[in-house]
């Protein structure tokens, strides 16, 4: 059975082209698999899984899912394979486990196998709406590895870590000038243009490279539209940032591949705890730093709702004042007191621009009562704008609103 796995197995990877991995590691692993094709000389490599082993360790309520070495459609753990569909049970296990609170990916990985890549982080992705996501780069995280850690939005990274190597690598052989030495010639017989494009029993030609190319392409422009949202990285620069390159994890911070800096794998979970639910007492005492930089956090939150508030309860007083002017008196005259409320002017400063109101009546007699009129007007200006809030209260806009109607209602 295990022999029979191998050679199922070996025979997937040889057929795979689209390769979402560092370049390096990309050609130690085709050597080590015979991705060349000869498939005679391959070793078995393949041995049955440990049965029953848990997806996730759980730590304080967070499950952190291993994904280490190459990333292929199906692990082996105990050779470095890590598998798409073992990454996607575990991440439905920890959505479905109500002792998970938060899921943290712990990567080592130089990428992998492109095809399947994005649906898995499409996966990733939409589990951050259930319960806090997070990846921790314990050591590499590269290609289609990167790929999967960018959908959770958040990447932790130990300072000597490499991440990145955003790219896709599709490798085609020719075989032919082998086969002539060995006297072998095949011929394709194919119905449709492209059928055989890319065998590796003749030489490239230039319209079935723009094929592959075009298929690379499709598969780049994916992985980058990702990372960048997810990421919140601009497209545009991409160039920057997706060109290919490995990146310390210092200089991936400060690109924007990663989100932070930590120690190492406990940190890591620590910085995804602010994001679980744990109540005040769990969080004091199995973290209790945490705990005072959430309440500090808190704390400041607050004061900036708080102004927030009075800053609006100001703005809606000041607009039913002027809503009231503009309907009493005139359009005219509300838009005059509007321009100058935009300006920021204190009930002082508006007093001193009452000449706005008056320099028509210095060229002419006023007819009688106009004077008081106007200052009554002046005096509801006065207190529909904006001053400091007095004894630490908010305004209120329907007392503002009722001042005003009385006042107005005297002229």
């Amino acid at each position: 059975m295990t022999e029979m796995l191998n050679r199922t197995m070996m025979a997937l990877m040889a057929s795979e082209t689209l390769w979402a991995m560092q370049p390096q590691a990309f050609s130690v692993f085709a050597k080590a698999f015979a991705l060349d094709g000869n498939a005679p000389e391959a070793r078995s490599v393949f041995a049955d899984d440990d049965e029953g082993s848990a997806p996730y360790e759980l730590v304080d309520g967070v499950a952190v899912i291993p994904v280490e070495g190459v990333i292929l459609r199906q692990g082996c753990p105990f050779f470095g394979i890590a598998g798409q569909h073992e990454i996607r049970a575990a991440l439905d296990a920890a959505l479905a486990d109500p002792a998970c609170r938060g899921i943290l990916f712990s990567i080592h990985s130089p990428g992998g196998q492109a095809r399947g890549v994005k649906e898995l982080a499409d996966s990733i992705y939409a589990a951050r709406s259930k319960k806090p996501c997070a990846a921790f780069v314990d050591g590499l995280c590269a290609s289609a590895a990167y790929w999967l850690a960018s959908a959770t939005g958040r990447i932790y990274a130990g300072a000597s870590s490499d991440v990145g190597s955003i790219g896709v690598i599709l490798r085609h052989m020719d075989k032919s000038g082998l086969n002539g030495q060995i006297g072998l010639n095949f011929t394709y017989i194919t119905a449709g243009a492209y059928k055989a494009v890319g065998n590796p029993d003749a030489a490239l030609s230039d319209s079935d490279r723009a094929v592959l190319q075009a298929r690379v392409d499709s598969i780049y422009e994916m992985f980058c539209g990702d990372v960048a949202s997810r990421m919140g990285l601009a497209l545009e620069n991409r160039g920057a940032w997706a060109d290919g390159r490995d990146f310390l994890a210092a200089e991936a911070e400060a690109l924007g591949l990663v989100s932070s800096l930590v120690a190492g794998k406990t940190e890591a979970i620590t910085q995804l705890l602010k994001e679980t639910h744990m109540d005040r007492t769990e969080l004091a005492q199995k973290h209790p730093d945490l705990l005072a930089s959430i309440e500090r956090d808190a704390a400041q939150a607050a004061v900036q709702d708080q102004a927030g508030k009075i800053a609006a309860a100001e703005q809606a007083g000041v607009a039913n004042t002027l809503a009231i002017m503009e309907t009493a008196i005139s359009k005219e005259a509300a838009e005059k007191v509007r321009a100058l409320v935009a300006t920021g002017m204190t009930p002082d400063q508006l007093a001193a621009a009452a000449t706005i109101f008056g320099a028509a009546s210095d060229r002419r007699e006023e007819p009688s009562g106009e004077a008081a009129k106007r200052e009554e007007m002046l005096q509801a200006i006065r207190q529909a704008t904006p001053g400091a809030v007095r004894d630490g209260a908010a305004l209120k806009p329907e007392d503002e609103a009722l001042a005003a109607i009385q006042r107005i209602g005297k002229m």
